[in-house]
């Protein structure tokens, strides 16, 4: 519908509009009219000539045009279109929502699926396998997680393996000192029984072969020797031997300058205990033809009255076979190896 206001120009529709205006049943169509003709901006309901409802909007043309348009549009159709909008609407909202639900629910899973592995992790590491690692996949939170994961992991195995470590040490620490202390109980034992044996004995030249020959069975030693102190202190004499060597020493007259020949020498003079091995500055002592295999050697001063009057000489075929701790068992020995030579001296003088 158009209106002119300049020189009262109207189309051909506004004998019409008038005519719809002036009809009972329209109503506001000459408001409509006259809001158009004072060049007014509206928007506004009417009814057609039937009684039907129409939304009807207008508006100048222009600034200086001095006409003015109207759209008139039935509020059927409007519905009508509104409905349609409302349905294409709601589908659209059910397309995103759908569109979102999944985009959510991978996003979701991207960080549930890494959750999900840590946690069987964690329960694994709990359970007691440590072995178990978690797999850095990201660079966010979860892999700075499971990198720290993996520390502790690491941190427990290291402290496992240390613990582990130190208990077989212990183990074997507590291992080798109950073996020590059953070796050291046979020996004392193995004391007592050859002190009883050969303070029974009163002949010395049978009581130093019986000493040599029970100290080497009991002590499982290559060879066992008594040398005594001539009575000018200047030889260790050797009286009794059990090993095949010694028995060849024995028939030449073995003797040793005391203070200057082997740690018999030395512990004739000084009477102090002295363990030579193959190596070190001893090693030089095991050139005996006559004992090939001797890698060991101890000798203990036997002492009566504190003057030492011989000395037992003990070798074995095993390097490193002799320990500090070992002259204080065999120690307890030559003491009652002493006291039973003496005792033998004694009752031999007292004889003749």
């Amino acid at each position: 519908l158009g209106i002119g206001q300049k020189g009262k120009r109207y189309t051909p529709m506004v004998d019409s509009m008038f005519a719809v205006a002036n009809n009972p049943t329209a109503t506001n169509w000459l408001t409509v009219i006259t809001n158009m003709t004072d060049g007014q901006t509206g928007f506004m309901e009417a009814t057609d000539v039937d009684g039907n409802p129409m939304y009807i909007s207008y508006a100048p043309v222009g600034l200086d045009t001095g006409w003015s348009l109207a759209l008139a549009y039935p509020l059927e159709e409007v519905i009508q279109q509104t409905r349609d909008l409302q349905t294409a609407l709601m589908g659209y909202s059910f397309l995103l929502a759908f569109i979102f639900g999944v985009i959510i629910f991978y996003f979701t899973r991207s960080v549930t699926n890494p959750l999900l592995k840590l946690t069987q992790v964690a329960e694994e590491i709990s359970s007691g396998n440590l072995n178990a690692t978690a797999q850095v996949e990201t660079y966010d939170e979860v892999g700075t997680l499971a990198e720290t994961i993996n520390r502790m992991t690491g941190q427990l195995q290291d402290t496992l393996g240390n613990l582990e470590r130190r208990i077989a040490e212990r183990t074997m620490d507590l291992e080798v000192s109950r073996h020590q202390t059953e070796e050291r109980a046979t020996q004392l034992l193995a004391i007592g029984e050859i002190s009883k044996i050969i303070n029974a004995e009163q002949e010395l030249n049978i009581l130093l072969p019986l000493i040599t020959r029970l100290v080497s069975d009991r002590f499982n030693f290559y060879h066992t020797g008594i040398f005594l102190i001539d009575d000018a202190r200047q030889f260790a004499v050797l009286l009794a031997a059990n090993s095949q060597g010694g028995q060849t020493m024995l028939k030449r007259g073995h003797r040793l300058k005391v203070g200057e020949s082997g740690i018999v020498g030395f512990v004739g003079k000084s009477g102090v205990p002295r363990i030579a091995l193959d190596v070190g500055n001893d090693a030089v002592f095991f050139n005996n033809p006559d004992l090939p295999d001797t890698r060991s050697e101890m000798a203990l001063p036997l002492k009566a009255r504190e003057k030492v009057i011989g000395i037992l000489d003990v070798q074995s075929e095993k390097p490193g076979a002799f320990t500090p701790e070992d002259t204080n068992i065999l120690g307890i020995l030559a003491d009652q190896v002493a006291i039973a030579i003496e005792n033998a001296r004694l009752l031999d003088q007292t004889k003749q």
